[in-house]
């Protein structure tokens, strides 16, 4: 089976990167501006020049430094990969077919089929001629994949390619990318600082921090199960409470005890609380003749769902607002009594260590 493989040090911008791709999966580069995502990109592709290391596609080794004998490094049009950068780099002297053309390796009929498919089927057929200066933001994005497909590569690397678009023009050709992918079963690589967007594209995310890798997992494995606070607080608003455990494994947080495994007594550490995990109820709505544990501050209503700034009634001097988000439009008053509890799967324990 197909795989890809990088390994490389990078001195001060990588640092000991290990990954390896499946053949026909899609997999995403998470984490914020300045992690080393682009580099590691480019490293793939042949933009970089490998310091230390080898990366190899397929079966070939396009750069390696550390092997006996002279050291490899192919340029781009050498190692059998497609680019997609965030501006979609289209010829604009050259037509829309006239773009998808340039690289092809083939200009067999069957290929030509599917070119002239995959346009109708992304709602581009009526656009073969059309210049690129001509196109939407969308269909310049369609264009470039097609163009990038039709070159037959190894691995197809994207680096934001989603970013120059509105949001729902963003939603919609990021689904027809995605279906298309997995259509023609080509091997992926994607470069994104959007959880959302690396949830719903990646088989795999590796989650990138200071120019290392700091988790690779699958996706949903990355969001329920995170390796590390910094990995916890990527997917949206979080709450972070301070913690240290007691003899019987556990930390009190003003929500009650909770299990902290892999701690030691007297170990201090962090309760990650992600804003969704926090239910909360209105004094009137309750029945069990229990006190209210806090008190509205402010709620901000976005649309799908209403932000909240919550201040608890227990907590100690100084202890920040806690940040929530409930679905749909919350309306209260601020200074109305509120009753909170905790979703325990989005609730993570990690020591100052992680």
């Amino acid at each position: 089976m197909e795989h890809i493989v990088h390994t490389f040090d990078t001195g001060s911008v990588l640092r000991d990167v290990s990954l390896h791709i499946g053949h026909s999966e899609v997999s995403c580069l998470l984490g914020p501006s300045g992690c080393g995502k682009t580099t590691l990109l480019r490293l793939a592709a042949g933009l970089e020049t490998l310091q230390q290391g080898k990366i190899t596609i397929g079966d070939r080794i396009v750069a390696d430094t550390i092997s006996p004998g002279p050291r490899i490094n192919l340029p781009p049009e050498g190692r059998n990969i497609a680019l997609m950068f965030q501006d979609f780099a289209l010829f604009p002297h050259l037509s829309v077919r006239e773009n998808i053309d340039f690289g092809r390796r083939t200009t067999q009929n069957g290929h030509n089929t599917w070119v002239e498919k995959t346009m109708e089927r992304m709602g581009m057929a009526d656009f073969m001629h059309r210049y690129p200066h001509e196109l939407s933001g969308g269909q310049q994005q369609r264009v470039a994949l097609i163009r990038a497909l039709a070159s037959e590569p190894s691995i197809l690397l994207l680096d934001e390619p989603f970013s120059g678009l509105d949001i729902n023009r963003r939603a919609q050709v990021r689904e027809q990318t995605l279906e298309l992918l997995r259509e023609t079963g080509h091997t992926a690589l994607m470069v994104t600082h959007d959880p959302e967007e690396a949830m719903f594209m990646a088989d795999r995310i590796l989650v990138m921090n200071e120019g290392v890798i700091v988790q690779n997992a699958a996706a949903g494995e990355v969001y329920t199960s995170p390796a590390s606070a910094f990995v916890a607080t990527l997917f949206g608003e979080t709450n972070c409470l301070p913690a240290t455990c007691t003899v019987s494994g556990q930390v009190e947080t003003p929500f009650g005890p909770l299990q902290a495994s892999g701690m030691k007594p007297g170990e201090t550490g962090r309760v990650i609380v992600r804003a969704d995990a926090i239910r909360i109820n209105q004094e009137k709505d309750r029945t069990d003749g229990c006190k209210p544990e806090g008190t509205l501050v402010a709620s901000y209503p976005t649309g799908r769902s209403t932000a909240i700034r919550v201040s608890l009634n227990n907590a100690p001097p100084g202890f920040p607002l806690l940040h929530a988000r409930v679905p749909g439009v919350f309306v209260s008053q601020p200074g109305t009594r509120l009753s909170l509890s905790l979703d325990s799967q989005q609730v993570f324990v990690f020591p100052d260590s992680y």
